[in-house]
């Protein structure tokens, strides 16, 4: 027997994430220290309002790294689909930088 396929409008559907931010952390060695020209690794771990790590498909992580010359670092994040997603960056130059990571929901 054949059934017909249905069409689905997202309309309908309302997706939600359980991600909150300001309990969110950024861990590894990758934030205090790197060398110059050499990749660095850190991982940023969305937590929910119990603190437990938590995933959501629209959970968008967006990292901005900046130097002290103002040059913006590129950063490639992979997202494990846990909760947990790898930043990795290097730099042409030495020093500090501010580093802003932001957790937005993306639909």
């Amino acid at each position: 027997m054949m059934y017909p396929l249905l069409e689905h409008s997202l309309e309908n559907y309302q997706f939600t994430s359980n991600t909150e931010p300001s309990l969110s952390v950024a861990e590894g060695k990758g934030l205090t220290e790197a060398l110059k020209g050499e990749k660095a690794i850190f991982t940023v771990i969305t937590k929910d309002s119990k603190s437990q790590t938590t995933y959501s498909e629209i959970d968008q992580i967006n990292v901005e790294m900046i130097s002290k010359t103002k040059e913006t670092l590129k950063t490639t994040i992979t997202d494990y689909k846990n909760g947990h997603y790898e930043v990795m960056y290097s730099s042409s130059e030495a020093g500090e930088f501010n580093v802003s990571i932001q957790s937005e929901e993306k639909l």
